[in-house]
């Protein structure tokens, strides 16, 4: 490179391809062939070849880089554009970067190839287990074990016997409990593997049951934590997504929510009309009387709120 023009031989490389021209005052005066090929170049006028024989025993030649494609190890910005047909060079910004640029590389490089990336388990076919029929297997062993665990949840609920009482909710045996905790785990897992959309499509129903059957034990644990609101906000937000049950087999379980959430409800409007002579009653400072009523709300519909208000004035003198 001598004024901002190219001088001397010029090397191209293109993907692993390397061609080579030699430039004069910035004009090329070949045509571009292999490093090592011989060519005839064109005549140039006395001054330029002086110029050129003085310039080339202390200047190696410049390598013209193309703009790096993606790939995986990322390659500095080429200081040097592709030139045109009748190329126009950029001056070196700085001479670290122009000895940089004109080190040539190995006349033969070897291509680093591009790292593989795996899919992700839920957006391919893939990410099924390889082997004979492991699709298949995985969603026959996901359908018994949900007709296992919802036969245990249906023993322990006497056969889903509708709910009319607050107190006849009573929480799973331990290992009912564990199992439908190991089978929602267990649905978890195969639809990471299988991809949501084909896990939803091959086993909708036992989906839904595996989501019903883990809403029957948060339910019995919030009211056995005496936490009937939260218990109703479970119901209704899940007979919300599901207000149907997605087969027969499946009625007694829907019947059995369905009967939980409406006995909720009930109560829940029933403890109002308390909290609202309640909190009349402490505004008069009749603190006996407002203590009874939040005994009955929590008797009634056991929440957390009642049972603070409870505290609260159980601590001052009344």
């Amino acid at each position: 490179m001598v004024r901002g023009k190219f001088e001397g031989p010029v090397i191209r490389e293109q993907g692993q391809t390397r061609l080579q021209a030699t430039f004069v005052n910035g004009d090329k005066v070949g045509d571009w062939s292999e490093p090592g090929s011989t060519r005839t170049l064109a005549s140039t006028p006395q001054k330029q070849s002086t110029e050129t024989a003085e310039m080339r025993p202390t200047e190696e030649p410049v390598v013209e880089r193309p703009s790096p494609s993606p790939s995986p190890t990322p390659v500095p910005p080429p200081l040097f554009p592709t030139p045109s047909p009748s190329p126009t060079a950029t001056p070196s910004s700085s001479p670290t970067q122009s000895r940089r640029l004109s080190s040539s590389p190995s006349p033969s490089p070897t291509p680093t190839p591009a790292p593989s990336r795996s899919p992700s388990p839920s957006s391919s076919p893939t990410a099924i287990p390889h082997g004979p029929d492991s699709k298949d297997r995985m969603i026959a062993e996901f359908k018994e074990q949900t007709e296992s665990v919802l036969a245990q949840v249906r023993d322990a609920t006497a056969n889903f016997r509708e709910i009319d009482r607050i107190d006849a909710v009573l929480n799973l045996p331990a290992p009912v409990s564990a199992s439908v905790a190991s089978l929602a785990n267990r649905a978890r897992d195969f639809r990471t593997k299988l991809g949501y959309e084909i896990a939803f499509h091959e086993s909708k129903i036992e989906t839904e049951t595996v989501d019903a059957l883990t809403v029957v034990d948060q339910v019995a644990r919030s009211i056995a934590e005496e936490n009937a609101p939260a218990a109703r906000m479970t119901l209704l937000n899940f007979l919300k997504r599901y207000p149907e049950p997605p087969g027969d087999n499946q009625k007694p379980l829907w019947r059995y929510l369905t009967s939980a959430l409406s006995l909720c409800n009930r109560l829940k409007n029933e403890a109002e009309t308390h909290l609202e002579r309640a909190q009349s009653l402490g505004s008069a400072g009749k603190k006996s009387e407002a203590l009874r009523e939040y005994r009955e709300i929590y008797r009634i519909y056991p929440n957390p709120v009642a049972a603070k208000e409870i505290r609260q004035l159980e601590g001052q003198p009344r």
